[in-house]
Formats: structure tokens, C-alpha cells, sequence
């Protein structure tokens, strides 16, 4: 079942324009979860910034070295998605959406 709009905005709060809505929509299918489709995205993203060495771009948006600051960065919204899932969100005003289909 795909996101509606509103789950995909939702999403898109905390990883920005990329990926498209294709993978977006596949592992919201498979997860379920805003804050869980959200935290694959970014941890994916660090690990490809931290293998690849240099750099890290949302093609025609963003671009920017891989430099520790930019892998804290990454580390900081992790931490926070994390917290969100534990039910700690230390001050994040963000609501948990749910795929009622799928009983976690």
C-alpha cells in the first residue's frame, strides 16, 4: 500500500528531497513507519558517506564533503529518530504515523 501524501511529507521532514517517492513508497510498504522508513534512509545515507570517502549529493539540490561534521550531523537526526521511536523525543514535535494494515 502505497503513502498518501501527508506519510511521504511527513517522511521527507527528515530526509530531504532524495530518494524519490518509488523508494520511499517500498519501504514504507515494507516498515510501515514513518520514523523506521526515516531512520533506513538516513543510516543509509551515513554509510554510504562514510564508504565513499568524499562526498554526498542530492543531485541538483545539495552537495557537500564528506567531512565529520557533515557525519555528526547525520549521527544528531539518527539519534533523534531513534529517541522518537523509544518514545523519548526529547522536545521533537513530530507525530507517529502508523500503516494500520501492519500490527507492530
Amino acid at each position: 500500500m502505497p503513502a498518501d501524501a501527508g506519510t511521504l511529507l511527513a517522511i521527507r521532514r527528515w530526509v530531504g528531497t532524495s530518494p524519490d517517492d518509488t523508494d520511499l513508497n517500498a519501504r514504507w510498504d515494507r516498515l510501515g513507519n514513518v520514523e523506521q522508513t526515516a531512520l533506513e534512509v538516513l543510516e543509509t545515507r551515513r554509510a554510504d558517506m562514510v564508504a565513499g570517502g568524499r562526498s554526498f549529493s542530492v543531485s541538483g539540490f545539495y552537495s557537500q564533503g564528506s567531512t565529520a561534521e557533515a557525519v555528526k550531523s547525520l549521527d544528531d537526526d539518527i539519534a533523534r529518530l531513534k529517541a522518537v521511536i523509544a518514545g523519548n523525543p526529547s522536545g521533537v514535535g513530530m507525530a507517529r504515523l502508523s500503516r494500520s494494515d501492519l500490527r507492530r
